[in-house]
């Protein structure tokens, strides 16, 4: 008697396979948390430094005249991260290696008001030969409306 077998009952088992095989290189490599992309003002992402001359690259839309405040703190490691800011022209705006306000010598600071409108780029990456783990953290808010002062006259304003 001859068994015949499903081609489905194969395919499954080599999509699983598959599957496994990815898993298993992306946990080792730390490739999740290293290939950078897309963010939002309120996000905060972990990702990986494994060597010198590595950068992570983080974009984000913003609008002329936002508030933003990014923050990159070592996580593990000995990574002393260094951040770049680059314009929607691709021009760097602001670059910062250490936060002066930090107790901690591992991590970096930018705050900044945006010139203009369009998708900026955040570099993050390590001091010299340094390498590790970082949390970015990226806060920013829209601007507020100005309000004339004019002398002898009471003004009332709302502070976001």
């Amino acid at each position: 008697m001859r068994h015949r077998h499903s081609p489905y009952g194969l395919y499954f088992a080599q999509l699983l396979a598959l599957t496994a095989f990815i898993l298993l290189l992306t946990a080792s490599s730390g490739l999740l948390a290293q290939i950078g992309g897309s963010i939002g003002y309120g996000s905060s992402v972990l990702g990986t430094i494994s060597a010198a001359g590595q950068s992570i690259h983080y974009s984000f839309n913003g609008n002329q005249g936002d508030f933003v405040h990014v923050a990159v703190q070592n996580w593990t490691g000995t990574l002393d991260p260094r951040l770049e800011l680059l314009a929607p022209d691709g021009q760097v705006f602001a670059t910062s290696s250490d936060s002066p306000f930090s107790e901690d010598s591992l991590a970096a600071l930018l705050t900044f008001f945006l010139p203009q409108s369009g998708i900026y780029t955040l570099n993050v990456s390590g001091e010299s030969s340094t390498a590790g783990d970082f949390v970015l953290l990226l806060r920013g808010h829209a601007s507020a409306l100005a309000t004339p002062l004019e002398f002898g006259q009471s003004v009332d304003v709302s502070l976001p």
